[in-house]
């Protein structure tokens, strides 16, 4: 609580401290904390980054810092409306918005192929690139006992078949269906990068089987990419949920559903780098 206050103080020292009311702690983060609070009649959410969390890896480019690169896609009417940002501690102060998320009340692949295109059209390009397999290595690193099949995906590499600005962390705790339209939560890692891995990361985060993803694509494109790229993508993905979990793991998160989405990755890798082309 004192690291929300302090951090609502340095975004807003305007702000009085005594007329902020109702606050609560969100669950879900892992890097950031963040807090839904009231103040004068109006709601609003802080981030809070964890003192302890690394920056975000595969990120290069554009914009000096990377939190002054999120500034760039928080500018998105499909963003939160953000109220202060300060980019050297990455504390960041936004509206709330009211609505169901996706992983309450999940859209049909129709719905959110359709959402999804105007979403990557609304995206500019050019403020940095966000490499998967670049992050990947880089939480790898340090971790002995990697799976043989995501070292195997590390080997193939990622060829990508387009670049555009994509969010890179879509999932069903980050996207909300308010009154407005859909809104999307979560900037930090949005950057250049192949749409189709925001394609696989959604349908993946909704459960989709291979027919919901099939309806998916042909919402979002009216010429469907080769299996081969979208198996490619779904590797790059698999590779980074695996890589990312093995990190927290060993930075000591030991969240069930940290060490499930590692046992989960791993499984999804092992079954996907049968199909690569060696």
């Amino acid at each position: 609580m004192q690291r929300m206050k302090a951090a609502i103080a340095r975004l807003m020292p305007s702000w009085p401290a005594q007329r902020i009311r109702n606050v609560r702690h969100l669950p879900g983060g892992y890097a950031n904390d963040n807090y839904r609070f009231d103040l004068d009649g109006n709601t609003f959410v802080v981030r809070v980054p964890r003192p302890a969390s690394p920056p975000p890896s595969g990120l290069s480019g554009g914009y000096g810092t990377p939190r002054a690169a999120e500034r760039h896609y928080l500018a998105l009417n499909a963003a939160p409306e953000l109220v202060a940002l300060d980019v050297e501690s990455g504390a960041m102060l936004t509206r709330w918005i009211d609505g169901a998320l996706f992983a309450a009340a999940p859209p049909s692949p129709a719905e959110a192929g359709a959402w999804l295109a105007t979403l990557h059209a609304a995206i500019p390009a050019g403020a940095r690139s966000y490499d998967p397999i670049a992050a990947a290595r880089a939480d790898l690193a340090s971790i002995a006992d990697v799976t043989p099949a995501a070292a195997a995906a590390l080997a193939h590499g990622w060829r990508p078949a387009a670049q555009r600005g994509c969010h890179n962390d879509l999932n069903p705790w980050n996207v909300i269906k308010a009154a407005e339209g859909w809104r999307t939560l979560d900037w930090e890692l949005a950057g250049d990068n192949d749409p189709l891995f925001d394609v696989v990361a959604l349908a993946h985060g909704l459960g989709y089987d291979r027919g919901a993803l099939a309806a998916l694509l042909k919402a979002y494109a009216p010429s469907p990419p080769k299996a081969a790229q979208v198996r490619d993508a779904q590797v790059a993905f698999q590779l980074r949920e695996y890589a990312w979990a093995r990190r927290q793991q060993q930075l000591g998160n030991a969240r069930p559903e940290v060490r499930e989405q590692a046992r989960a990755s791993a499984a999804a890798l092992a079954d996907l780098v049968q199909g690569l082309e060696r």
